[in-house]
Parts: structure tokens; C-alpha cells; sequence
């Protein structure tokens, strides 16, 4: 009961920081578009390994959710005064996934249209998200070079 009360109140926590003005919620592995109300000239995130960024134009940044957690969002002018300062919390994906636990062993599943792949998360056991993600480099690399690239 304790778990899960600890884990209850990390989400009553971080719900209470989401609802703050200011707040931008992601799901991990999506992006999001984000507009500023004027135009900046410096974007960064104060933990890349929550959430990364990257610049669209001088207005617009694309925000993506890399594992759970909360960090923020800073957007400077060109003269170096704070634009933006917003929280980023960075949630879990939705409805579309399964967790297996297997005795200590945890397995994600990436699921559509009736059909699951591996879909490996950070808290997996460790052997099944290196193979994972090993399979997954190794797909990528074979249609890079198939379509010519290096």
C-alpha cells in the first residue's frame, strides 16, 4: 500500500504542476508544437533528458517528450531578456502500450490496430531494452543504406 500511495502522490504532484499557467504537457516519444506570444532568439530546456527542442522559426519550437519528469522551458530575445520560462512535464504515453512483468523482468509493447511490437522504455529490464533498441538501430540502418544514405 505504501507503493502505491508514493506513487499517488508523485502524480497528485506533478497533475498539481501541469495546471499551472504557464505549464506545457507532452507524452513521451511525441512532439508538440509550442508557439511564444513574441518572437525569440534563444530556446533551451533545462533537463534535455526529459524533453528536447528544437526551433522552428523565431515564434515556434517543437517540444519532445523523451522519458518522464518535469523540467522547463526557456525562451530569450535578442537582447537576452526571459521571453518564456514554462514547465515541461513530460507524462506517459497513452492508452496505446502494454507492460509485461515477468517475475522482476518489466517488457513494453508499442501497440496499433490490434498488433504490439517492442516498444522499450527506460524502466524495462535492462536486457530486454538493449535488444530492443539494438533491433531498432539496426532496422533504421538498413533502410538508410537502402535508400543511399550513409
Amino acid at each position: 500500500m505504501r507503493r502505491f500511495s508514493l506513487g499517488l502522490a508523485a502524480s497528485i504532484a506533478l497533475s498539481a504542476l501541469a495546471a499551472r499557467a504557464g505549464a506545457l504537457s507532452v507524452q513521451m516519444d511525441q512532439a508538440r508544437l509550442v508557439t511564444f506570444s513574441q518572437p525569440v532568439a534563444t530556446v533551451d530546456v533545462g533537463n534535455p533528458s526529459i524533453a528536447d527542442v528544437q526551433v522552428v522559426d523565431a515564434r515556434h519550437v517543437l517540444v519532445l517528450g523523451k522519458v518522464f519528469g518535469v523540467t522547463n522551458l526557456i525562451g530569450l530575445n535578442g537582447r537576452g531578456d526571459q521571453v518564456v520560462n514554462d514547465v515541461v512535464t513530460v507524462v506517459a504515453r497513452a492508452a496505446d502500450e502494454v507492460t509485461l512483468d515477468r517475475g522482476t523482468e518489466q517488457m513494453t509493447y508499442a501497440c496499433a490496430d490490434h498488433h504490439c511490437e517492442p516498444g522499450a522504455l527506460p524502466s524495462d529490464s535492462a536486457k530486454y531494452f538493449n535488444a530492443a533498441n539494438a533491433q531498432a538501430q539496426s532496422y533504421e540502418a538498413r533502410g538508410t543504406t537502402a535508400a543511399g544514405g550513409h
